[in-house]
């Protein structure tokens, strides 16, 4: 539960800091993401018969890979 927790706070908003150019953008962006990672890892949970919370947090970190090279890209 606690991994769960720390991740579905933490990595979205990290993740958003290398989208956002204030933090507007950075709230509304984290949410997206947020929501965004949990519906497929609960998806990707329910369709692979995986533990829901180790699902999203892995979601979540390939989010956060993902938006670090776009930022190392852009």
């Amino acid at each position: 539960g606690a991994l769960l927790i720390s991740s579905l706070i933490i990595f979205p908003c990290l993740s958003a800091l290398y989208l956002s150019k204030n933090f507007r953008q950075n709230t509304i962006i984290a949410v997206l993401i947020s929501v965004f990672c949990f519906i497929v890892g609960l998806t990707l949970s329910y369709m692979f018969n995986t533990p829901s919370g180790a699902t999203i947090v892995i979601v979540n970190f390939i989010a956060l890979i993902l938006c670090w090279l776009y930022h190392k890209i852009k």
